[in-house]
């Protein structure tokens, strides 16, 4: 019994086209990794087809009976970037990729891909918006380094204050949050990348102690920061 099509990530009827580009460059390296070249060829269609397939496809006394739902000559197509495919199609590319995100080797290349666009917005954005720092701080690198791998918790927000801080707030449900978190990654060329996570319950309250969670955790208040 095959696993079912996951719901599509968007609402949608149909997928972005920067999301099928963001998933085609990943199966291209996906394809290009050293475990699945073979007679130093990267892998081909036909084999990655199969494993996007496989929950959907028959056997006949030892046979693999395609399931035509998406078939080599359309995943052939579209990798090479001449179309986009239609929902129908996708959906089994973006369940697979979704199924298997956290696996080796698909884990290292979307790990790889993320680095490499998050450095090539941080060369970007240094290039647009970094100051001559002849005036400004001395030490801008030493400075991102010590940020860097670093994570900043907020103040709790309390209810009262998160709702009426901003009336844009009623409409995006900033006033649901209870704290966000900064955790500051890699950096370069004078920038520096951060993810930022809004929760809707304090951290203290998931984990009672979370100086013992894997990592350096930095803690800064609002007035420390601001000094």
């Amino acid at each position: 019994m095959p696993s079912p099509v996951l719901p599509p990530v968007f609402s949608m009827d149909s997928f972005p086209r920067h999301w099928q580009g963001v998933c085609r460059a990943a199966l291209t390296r996906y394809c290009e990794h050293p475990d699945k070249i073979a007679a130093n060829r990267p892998m081909g269609m036909t084999r990655l087809r199969n494993e996007i397939m496989t929950d959907f496809d028959g056997w006949d006394a030892g046979i693999r009976v395609p399931d035509r739902s998406l078939m080599r000559e359309d995943l052939e197509h579209w990798m090479s970037g001449k179309t986009y495919l239609s929902t129908t199609k996708f959906q089994y590319i973006d369940r697979w990729i979704r199924l298997n995100r956290r696996k080796y080797p698909l884990s290292e290349v979307l790990y790889g891909l993320v680095e490499y666009k998050e450095a090539q917005n941080r060369k970007t954005f240094s290039e647009l918006y970094c100051r001559d720092y002849e005036d400004g701080v001395d030490d801008v690198d030493g400075v991102l380094s010590a940020l860097s791998r670093g994570v900043v918790f907020s103040e709790i927000l309390k209810a009262p204050e998160a709702a009426s801080a901003d009336p844009l707030s009623r409409v995006v449900t900033l006033s649901d949050f209870r704290q966000i978190i900064l955790h500051f990654k890699d950096y370069s060329e004078k920038s520096i990348s951060v993810s930022a996570v809004y929760i809707d319950t304090p951290i203290s309250d998931l984990n009672p102690n979370p100086e013992k969670r894997m990592g350096k955790l930095l803690r800064v208040s609002n007035d420390s920061s601001s000094k």
